[in-house]
């Protein structure tokens, strides 16, 4: 149903689930409350449907609660297990630009982000060293968390300028070498090119995009062009010709045996 009404959610779109999706999934519902992870910063989550009350975080104000029919004053039916409809005060972008990262093996980035510390908007984590078309310019961190604001969490830095199934074009702005981090599933097949030229995609938080980015402004475009589907067009292709000539040849009149 999210398809005709162009809804966004965790889960995504797909017809093979991807491991890591689903080990990213799995560590943000069991841990001990939504507010135990910033998981819903790393997701853009900007709606939570939750029987859970979740007063207690300044992040999420209660918009809607379905007690129609129920016994009982508002103020403690809230409290039990009813549903209710809550809106981040402030969702995280789907994009955005950062200057920190650290290097780590895939289970410890798992970890690293399963902690209240792990914030997406400080830190990218790589299982490879990230690579610019120039160096990156002081100050640039490798490892280390910076404490202070983050460098991206603006909106005006990225922008998204077009979105299709199979494409998606960003601008994005950066005042130094920075990381564009985008929160859309890390998948074989999808190419990045910046201002026209191809660059490589690295996977960042377990199972995330993220490519460096020169100073000043960026067209960045995303574009999933896989080699299997061209094989597969081509045999398709190949397959209707095929189908074409035999059908050609059992319809030509056989001649033999007329006068």
């Amino acid at each position: 149903m999210n398809l005709p009404y162009r809804l966004n959610n965790i889960w995504g779109i797909d017809v093979i689930r991807a491991k890591r999706v689903d080990d990213l999934y799995r560590a943000f519902t069991g841990a001990s409350s939504i507010s135990a992870t910033n998981f819903v910063d790393l997701y853009g989550i900007k709606y939570v449907v939750s029987v859970t009350p979740l007063e207690g975080d300044p992040r999420f104000e209660l918009i809607y609660a379905r007690l129609e029919g129920l016994k009982g004053k508002r103020k403690a039916l809230l409290k039990e297990n009813t549903i209710k409809l809550y809106k981040n005060r402030r969702p995280f972008p789907r994009a955005w630009l950062i200057k920190d990262y650290k290097v780590m093996e895939s289970n410890a980035i798992l970890l690293r982000m399963m902690s209240k510390d792990f914030h997406p908007g400080r830190e990218a984590l790589f299982e490879e060293e990230p690579k610019w078309t120039n160096p990156p310019t002081p100050p640039f961190t490798k490892g280390g968390v910076n404490v202070g604001e983050p460098f991206s969490g603006h909106p005006r830095k990225v922008q998204i300028v077009s979105e299709s199934n199979n494409r998606l074009v960003l601008q994005a702005t950066a005042e130094e070498n920075s990381l564009l981090v985008l929160s859309d599933t890390y998948y074989p097949g999808w190419k990045a090119f910046v201002d026209g030229k191809k660059t490589k995609i690295y996977r960042a938080d377990y199972t995330f995009r993220a490519i460096p980015l020169s100073a000043g402004p960026n067209r960045v475009e995303f574009v999933y062009d896989p080699l299997s589907f061209k094989l597969g067009a081509l045999f398709t292709f190949l397959g209707i010709i095929g189908c074409a000539v035999i059908y050609l040849i059992r319809r030509k009149p056989n001649n033999r045996g007329e006068v």
